[in-house]
């Protein structure tokens, strides 16, 4: 408005806000009006036209930044995205995607399909998984082998991000499989070992409720078996203690019958893993006897030889008042040594071990029928080791 001065303008924008905020402007009436009042009429819309600019304009400003924001994470990613239409056709691509594509000194003047970088099956698969997409079927992954244009072909697995459907636009990410792959076997492995955990928790828990239970035909063979299982080992064995510093064999798994005749009883000063166990009170590992010094030309290193054993560990079997009670012993085909993993679960099964023997010592492991024949080697202390018919052993004590 001509000569209209700073108060006056600031006044009239003040009441062309204030309308602009109330309901919308409504015609007006059939009254004729002034000319001053039209006039007035003009400038409130001209200045409500310049404050919905002024809207415009930071509204703008503000998608600018978004956008900006938006370009810098997106181009600045360390993952390779692209961007194509419903057909595949690229519209956009980050930097580490050119990088992966051989892009870097490409620029898209022509249209280029991110199917030019895949082989005839490949294609076809990513076609679906844009078809799927446009579908409404949901967002997929598909593994391919990628042929850049300047680097070597890598395989590459292609996920599926988000479809907007308004601009027909699609979104995915390309992930390196050689990178994926140390990553998943990692976690297949984690799998592998926490289940094989779980089953050997599972197998000293049924042993423990049979020792509960006072189940008489839990046998020493079933105790081998276990710490066989939990140890991932190719043989294993359980002897008692018979006087002083002599180690009886109860029970055995895969040795050669020589050797389990040799290893029938054992002092305390043998080269065996078994006999340093019971010198020193406390578990031997030998990861591999041809390494093993104090084996070093010994009739033990011929039989772990006969046997084919290579790596051994022997635990002594102790009572609750730390007495000594026999040994348990496993044996692999290979140099090994086991984990601590694998030693905290034997630990717990040379616990359950030593106490069937203080039961069976005590009295509190009894035949329900008669008396069973005595192998005679394996007195000690009222100590009996009873054979069944079948020939497996168990324990028992009878007075003389």
């Amino acid at each position: 408005m001509t000569g209209m001065s700073a108060e006056e303008e600031r006044e009239l924008r003040k009441r062309a806000e204030a309308r602009r905020q109330c309901e919308p402007f409504r015609r007006a009436t059939h009254r004729l009006r002034t000319f001053e009042e039209l006039t007035e009429e003009l400038e409130l819309h001209r200045i409500e036209l310049e404050v919905q600019c002024e809207d415009l304009k930071t509204a703008l400003a503000d998608s600018e930044q978004h956008r900006d924001r938006y370009r810098q994470l997106y181009d600045q990613a360390p993952l390779p995205y692209v961007t194509t239409d419903g057909s595949g056709r690229i519209l956009e691509v980050n930097a580490a995607a050119r990088l992966v594509l051989g892009l870097e000194n490409t620029c898209f003047s022509k249209p280029s399909f991110f199917q030019s970088f895949l082989g005839e099956q490949d294609s076809a698969l990513f076609t679906r998984l844009l078809r799927q997409a446009v579908a409404g079927e949901g967002l997929g992954q598909c593994e391919v082998t990628l042929l850049p244009t300047t680097a070597v072909p890598r395989s590459a697995r292609i996920h599926g991000i988000c479809f907007t459907r308004s601009h027909n636009t699609f979104s995915l990410a390309i992930t390196d499989v050689a990178e994926l792959k140390p990553t998943e076997e990692h976690l297949r492995k984690d799998e592998t070992g926490m289940l094989a955990e779980l089953e050997d928790t599972q197998l000293l828990q049924q042993i423990s409720f049979r020792l509960i239970e006072n189940d008489g035909d839990l046998l020493c063979e079933d105790l081998i078996h276990a710490a066989r299982s939990i140890m991932g080992s190719d043989m294993s064995s359980m002897q008692l203690l018979q006087g002083e510093g002599h180690l009886t064999l109860l029970a055995w798994e895969g040795f050669h019958p020589a050797s389990a005749e040799f290893w029938k009883d054992v002092h305390c000063h043998s080269s065996s893993t078994c006999g340093a166990a019971l010198a020193c009170g406390s578990r031997v590992i030998v990861p591999d006897v041809e390494a093993c010094d104090f084996m070093a030309g010994s009739q033990d290193l011929e039989e772990y030889r006969r046997s084919g054993i290579r790596a051994v560990q022997s635990t002594p079997l102790l009572s609750r008042t730390g007495t000594p009670l026999g040994m348990i012993s496993t044996h692999w085909r290979q140099p090994h040594r086991p984990s601590e993993r694998a030693f905290r679960l034997l630990d717990v099964l040379a616990r359950q071990a030593a106490d069937l023997i203080e039961r069976a010592t005590s009295g509190r492991i009894a035949r329900e029928r008669g008396a069973p024949p005595i192998c005679a080697e394996c007195r000690s202390h009222g100590q009996l080791a009873m054979e069944r018919e079948d020939g497996r052993m168990y324990l028992e004590q009878r007075p003389f």
